[in-house]
């Protein structure tokens, strides 16, 4: 696990951070010895939001070290994604494979954390936010 580093700004400079650090963990391990240490952490998604509903005033987690392949179950019409996977790529894998998402956002860095962590990015009045899709989670609470 790597030092707390300086947080900075949203992706597009509006908004900077409260967080006392961003840190990136590379295993579930970590994040689970992080979470159980006690301290408040808020997972960091793409750094899309314009606003502080994703900032904490603990730390923020960068989960782009958490690598995995997306697992697809065509029995229960399901796909595991890492949480940190962009939509983007979520999307070329699954057309790859004949598959697809019911709705995408405008702009393929989304990742899944962030996208759950913020509501962000529904399509006209038919479609539900990204998060809509999501029907688990893995929640990570520490030991």
């Amino acid at each position: 696990m790597s030092k707390p580093e300086p947080v900075g700004a949203n992706w597009a400079g509006t908004y900077q951070y409260q967080a006392r650090g961003v840190i990136s963990v590379s295993s579930k391990e970590e994040l689970s010895e992080l979470v159980s240490e006690g301290r408040q952490v808020r997972a960091l998604g793409s750094r899309h939001s314009f606003n502080d509903v994703a900032d904490t005033l603990g730390l923020l987690v960068e989960l782009g070290a958490l690598k995995g392949q997306p697992i697809i179950d065509q029995e229960r019409r399901r796909v595991t994604v890492p949480s940190s996977m962009t939509y983007g790529a979520v999307g070329e894998f699954l057309e790859s494979r004949g598959w697809a998402l019911h709705n995408l956002g405008s702009l393929p860095h989304i990742s899944g954390a962030g996208a759950c962590a913020t509501g962000t990015h529904g399509s006209g009045t038919t479609n539900q936010s990204l998060a809509a899709a999501v029907c688990g989670i893995e929640l990570i609470t520490g030991r």
